[in-house]
């Protein structure tokens, strides 16, 4: 089955890029694939307990070569860069839960300092 021009822009984004190589002008196609479902949800597993054999074996790899398929795919670059962006992400929501928590304890101490009754 042919896939539309649509479809296949939804599947790769392609970028031209102009390389000057001397006197020649080269026009360079990069293009950029998505992460497949299989390993976003790997990198969803793993950020769980950062074990990946466990986490390739929830995502649905076979348990016989689960250590090797999480070793492929954590020497992956896109998958390196999209869990570091989502423990990037996490870090900073957790560092304002710890903020909000802090507040709440120093506001709690300061009424339980006050008046006495």
């Amino acid at each position: 089955m042919k896939r539309t021009r649509e479809q296949s822009r939804k599947l790769t984004e392609v970028k031209k890029k102009r390389v000057n190589l001397g006197r020649h002008r080269v026009a360079v196609l990069r293009t950029v694939r998505k992460l497949s479902r299989r390993q976003s949800l790997f990198i969803a597993e793993y950020l769980l307990d950062l074990n990946g054999t466990q986490a390739a074996i929830r995502a649905g790899y076979s348990e016989k070569t689960a250590q090797e398929q999480a070793s492929g795919l954590l020497s992956n670059v896109m998958v390196q860069r999209e869990v570091q962006k989502r423990t990037e992400k996490r870090a900073a929501r957790l560092e304002l839960r710890a903020e909000e928590v802090i507040e709440t304890i120093r506001e709690t101490v300061a009424r339980c300092k006050g008046p006495e009754f």
